[in-house]
């Protein structure tokens, strides 16, 4: 993590727009998509470390947040399974998945990818159907990240 150092609040502002609408510029098609849909999603980002964090996105707020590619919601993950309420720009999202998806990941603590990379070389599960959406969703992520 890096800091800069800023002469002025203003200046501080000026950048911080300025790398909100660059990071909005650089969207790919489906963040655009989650981005501009106005109805209830689940929504899977990366944080660090190959963590994710699961997000359910109620209709856009008052704020006018979406329209800055903010998502403003709840997000859980293995760190906060409880979840905590907040922001995160669309370019952290990954894809959205659906509601069974969601309550699949809450049942399993939220797993991160390496659980998700784990389950689909193993396919251990009892029942793996269970997971494929989440191993597909974990295809896709690791083709985004690398």
């Amino acid at each position: 993590m890096t800091f800069t150092a800023y002469d002025s609040y203003e200046a501080a502002m000026a950048d911080l727009e300025a790398r909100i609408t660059q990071l909005n510029e650089n969207l790919l098609p489906r963040q655009r998509l989650i981005r501009d849909n106005h109805e209830r999603q689940f929504v899977v980002a990366v944080a660090e470390d190959d963590h994710l964090v699961y997000g359910d996105i109620p209709t856009p707020d008052d704020k006018g947040n979406r329209e800055r590619g903010y998502l403003t919601g709840m997000w859980y993950s293995d760190w906060l399974e409880q979840g905590e309420y907040g922001d995160n720009h669309v370019a952290l999202v990954l894809f959205s998945i659906p509601e069974r998806a969601f309550e699949l990941a809450r049942e399993l603590g939220w797993p991160g990818l390496e659980y998700l990379r784990a389950a689909r070389k193993a396919r251990r599960d009892s029942d793996p159907y269970r997971l494929t959406v989440l191993i597909a969703a974990s295809e896709v992520a690791a083709s985004t990240l690398g």
